[in-house]
């Protein structure tokens, strides 16, 4: 489930289905689509499921979604062939809880009402480009991306093993560092736009070895641009076997902007470090816990952040937290 504290305004139709991708961070195919709005048809959070996940299950997973500020869902079917009869059976299951507010199939370039009864001009199918919509546009500026698939996008934490090489080669020589210099430069770095080199990105590996140098460069990580493209592109360069604290980073971003799915496929990668860091462990628990981003204050206090390292003993500590078709 994707959570968005920027909450996206939908206008029409084809301004939601512009919207899905950026909303979901990839471009879905062969998926069912849940858009959960508020009264005044804001989305407050969108989710995925495989087309042939069983509907009783999804409909269940999509109820323990439903928050008190849920007005109505939005169910959309992505897939070459319309599949009507599956969609209208996952329609009557939800709305036994919820206000349903449309049912769309979307395929080749064109989307289509399927909704029993309905007799809209979409039935028979209405062209629409999803990247020439406002709510597309809008999404963009803010700083939103969509990938081009759900691998495309897990993709984005996959090991460098070049890179790793060549890091693992510095931090085996053993070279001494500032280590306040190291986080100092590498933050002012990331918020420039700019890419640690491979001597930096080794000399960060050591500073995080300090506790309180681990807990400022948290504290200093929310939801910004800036931090995925820093955190991400650490998560690909550091080895497997230092991975863990910059991956747990990567996940902390992922989770605080509602990308469950970034934020699992980090916390994989801070898993098969071996020896995952306190903070994976606390950023695991928060996603399997499906706690809301937005109930969690920032800055966190001292108390604050002793309490969430309670939440480790809710995960095992050789495995990332339950992964499959989710809601």
């Amino acid at each position: 489930m994707n959570h968005h504290q920027r909450r996206c305004g939908i206008r029409s139709a084809s301004d939601l289905l512009g919207a899905v991708p950026y909303l979901l961070g990839f471009r879905p195919d062969n998926s069912f689509v849940a858009l959960l709005l508020d009264a005044d048809h804001l989305v407050l959070a969108a989710a995925r499921a495989d087309l042939d996940h069983p509907i009783d299950e999804l409909a269940r997973r999509l109820g323990e979604a439903f928050g008190p500020q849920t007005a109505g869902v939005v169910l959309l079917g992505y897939g070459p062939v319309p599949d009507a009869d599956r969609l209208n059976t996952l329609i009557r299951v939800v709305r036994r809880d919820i206000v349903v507010k449309g049912g769309l199939w979307v395929a080749d370039g064109e989307y289509r009402c399927v909704w029993d009864g309905c007799d809209c001009l979409a039935r028979h199918g209405v062209a629409f480009d999803a990247r020439a919509t406002v709510s597309a546009a809008r999404l963009t500026a803010r700083g939103l991306v969509a990938a081009g698939s759900r691998e495309e996008l897990v993709a984005e934490l996959a090991p460098d093993s070049v890179a790793q090489a060549r890091i693992q080669d510095l931090l085996a020589a053993g070279h001494r560092i500032d280590a306040q210099a190291a986080v100092d430069d590498a933050l002012w770095l990331g918020e420039q736009g700019k890419r640690l080199s491979d001597a930096q990105v080794a000399a960060l590996v050591v500073a995080l070895r300090r506790r309180e140098l681990r807990e400022q460069v948290w504290r200093a990580t929310d939801d910004l641009p800036w931090q995925r493209q820093l955190w991400f592109d650490l998560t690909r360069r550091v080895p497997d076997h230092h991975v863990s604290v910059v991956a747990a980073l990567a996940a902390w971003w992922a989770w605080r902007t509602g990308h469950e799915l970034l934020a699992r496929a980090a916390l994989d990668r801070a898993v098969a470090s071996g020896s995952p860091a306190t903070l994976a462990l606390i950023v695991a628990a928060l996603v399997t816990a499906r706690i809301d981003p937005e109930s969690l204050p920032w800055p966190l206090s001292r108390a604050e952040v002793s309490a969430l390292a309670d939440l480790r003993s809710r995960v095992r500590p050789t495995g990332s937290p339950e992964r499959g078709n989710r809601w």
